[in-house]
């Protein structure tokens, strides 16, 4: 399904990055946008910059 799409944004807390499980339906390289709010610590906002893929920090307010 992954492989499927145009565009293959990502939608996760800050807490889920690089948090292996089980199960995985895409590897990072699969992805062409996270979206996640602040709580990501610089590495991992830089890994995926130097990847070209997107990142957007939401602001949310609490």
């Amino acid at each position: 399904m992954v492989g499927a799409c145009r565009r293959r944004v990502l939608l996760s807390d800050h807490s889920k990055y690089g948090d292996d499980q089980f199960a995985r339906f895409a590897t990072l390289g699969g992805v062409d946008v996270v979206v996640t709010h602040g709580g990501l610590d610089e590495r991992a906002v830089v890994e995926p910059h130097e990847a070209a893929i997107e990142v957007v920090l939401a602001q949310g307010t609490h």
